[in-house]
């Protein structure tokens, strides 16, 4: 990562024509639909039918009411950096390509969880038995998460109780170079964190976090990965359509 928050990246990084004949997707997104779960603080996703042909109209077109940090999404660094911080920009001063190249996924087992936490020998021990975490790379933590993910009024298993990495791994992270990390989480921090140790140590230092991300139990310990976010002006973050490439 460099100072004014582009990509600096030591990953391999495949043109779109070998990506799509050589590697089949994997959605990493929920689908975004009204009732879906959303963060306590947050506002809900609703959809309204603004013009239909049912209704005489010549086209069928829907208004959406969402949060920018609806569903599976990204959170840019001033979400949390405030006004002077020297990584405090919005989504759409971020450079999109920190969410495109190697991505690598560290399955988070029961054991590996104290008191809500996972710590920094997750991340060695997924070094030991696959290699080196690379600059520039994204890295997702499979939690298992996602399986509790279920519309209203069936969501509370996934709102309450979600682990989270220490601030010692989210530092490991920065200190390896990555320009992205998520989870299949609501949130990044694990549930009732006090004071968002690993947003701050993340985001402070330009790495984007994605939220709710899904399927990644499917991955295979590393992979090509791509999400877009909207180019929101000021936006604290947006939705993204996360999308893994795995060799066929």
């Amino acid at each position: 990562m460099t100072d004014d928050g582009t990509r600096e990246s030591d990953t391999d990084m495949l043109p779109l024509d070998e990506l799509t004949r050589s590697y089949r997707p994997i959605d990493l997104s929920h689908r975004i639909e009204e009732r879906m779960p959303s963060y306590p603080t947050h506002s809900r996703f609703f959809r309204t039918l603004w013009e239909s042909y049912w209704h005489g109209e010549r086209a069928v077109a829907y208004q959406l009411l969402l949060n920018e940090h609806t569903g599976t999404h990204v959170d840019a660094p001033a979400h949390f950096m405030r006004d002077g911080h020297e990584q405090h920009r919005w989504i759409d001063e971020v450079d999109p390509t920190l969410l495109l190249g190697r991505g690598v996924v560290i399955h988070i087992a029961d054991g590996d969880v104290d008191d809500g936490l996972y710590g920094i020998d997750v991340l060695e021990r997924f070094e030991r038995e696959h290699g080196a975490v690379r600059r520039g790379d994204v890295v997702l933590f499979d939690t298992g998460w996602h399986r509790k993910w279920a519309l209203k009024p069936d969501s509370d298993a996934y709102l309450v109780g979600w682990p989270g990495p220490t601030e010692e791994l989210a530092l490991a992270l920065v200190e390896r170079g990555i320009s992205a990390a998520g989870s299949d989480n609501i949130g990044f921090d694990k549930h009732g964190t006090e004071g968002f140790p690993a947003h701050y140590a993340l985001l402070g230092n330009g790495i984007l976090i994605m939220e709710n991300l899904a399927a990644l139990s499917e991955l295979p310990p590393s992979f090509q990965f791509l999400g877009m976010p909207l180019n929101i002006v000021g936006g604290s973050g947006s939705p993204i359509r996360a999308v893994a490439f795995v060799e066929r």
